[in-house]
């Protein structure tokens, strides 16, 4: 632990016993008077602190994961995922995503692409209209935060239960999409 460090000596007469004083360099440890060095209270303390703090963490963590295997396993149950329906259904799963895609073939290539895509105008029209929709909503959002958000904030003087009610309906915005 204290490779690399040097020690600095001072001679007291007071006592007529030598005491070694630590460098700053030593982080934490002190050197008793006999020349031992060993912890400190602090560090002592320090570690005791830590040691409660990862011992109360573990448990948060092991009962959060109890309980997630719980629902988990509540939800399975109410479902009925493990049946004998849903494994047998499970590799149709391949089949149903194969006819979603086009039927492509090289002799009929230009016809099959023309099926596939036979209002391709319309729909780019509609494609088109969502992204402005949710441009606008996006532009719509960001003016009404801006407002809002100046009554929320705490240290502009607008009255406690207005900010309050503006930063609950912020959460919830936040939260429900």
């Amino acid at each position: 632990m204290l490779q690399g460090l040097e020690l600095k000596t001072v001679r007291t007469e007071g006592s007529g016993a030598m005491i070694d004083m630590q460098s700053a360099a030593l982080g934490g440890a002190q050197v008793s008077a006999t020349g031992g060095t060993g912890p400190s209270n602090a560090e002592i303390r320090f570690r005791a602190a830590y040691a409660a703090a990862r011992r109360e963490a573990f448990r948060s963590n092991a009962i959060g994961l109890l309980l997630l295997v719980i629902a988990i396993g509540v939800s399975v149950y109410q479902t009925h995922l493990w049946t004998v329906n849903f494994w047998q259904g499970l590799p149709k799963l391949g089949d149903y995503i194969v006819k979603t895609l086009p039927t492509l073939r090289l002799a009929t290539f230009g016809s099959d692409l023309a099926a596939w895509f036979y209002a391709w105008k319309i729909w780019l029209g509609l494609l088109i209209e969502t992204i402005m929709i949710a441009l606008f909503a996006t532009a719509l959002s960001v003016v009404g935060a801006l407002c809002l958000a100046f009554p929320a904030a705490r240290n502009l003087g607008a009255p406690t239960w207005l900010g309050f009610l503006l930063r609950r309906a912020f959460e919830i915005a936040r939260t429900v999409p």
